[in-house]
């Protein structure tokens, strides 16, 4: 599918859910609703603001995708399945799945872009893919 170029354009603020700026979990937000007409809860307390949240963020992020009944742990990636992704060691950073190689996500300092979650930067790093039910 192709990829609006407004998407290119959004900006990172930290807690941003919707087209004015996003984080990472904003991102899927939006994404899910503007290309796939499906609404995701904000979740508001999954914001990392610094590295002295990353903990929180962390198991906040866990506890939302694994225990809501949104979303399900898939080992195939399709189009619109969220790949969360280990930073530091926690899962703390989540991406728009496009195709079963290739993620949007977003970043502070390089806003919205696409990457191969495949590759070397990321392959060892993936903790898990979610799809919505």
């Amino acid at each position: 599918m192709k990829i609006p170029e407004w998407v290119y354009s959004l900006k990172y603020v930290d807690g941003g859910r919707d087209k004015s700026g996003v984080d990472c979990w904003g991102l899927i937000v939006v994404l899910n609703k503007e290309l796939r007409n499906i609404d995701i809860p904000d979740y508001p307390s999954i914001v990392l603001s610094g590295l002295d949240t990353c903990e929180k963020t962390s198991g906040e992020l866990k506890k939302q995708l694994g225990s809501q009944n949104l979303f399900h742990e898939v080992n195939t990636p399709e189009y619109g399945d969220a790949v969360l992704i280990n930073v530091m060691g926690n899962p703390l950073h989540i991406g728009f799945v496009l195709d079963d190689s290739m993620m949007l996500h977003t970043g502070r300092k390089h806003g919205v872009v696409t990457e191969n979650f495949r590759g070397m930067k990321w392959k060892s790093k993936i903790a898990g893919i979610y799809r919505i039910w």
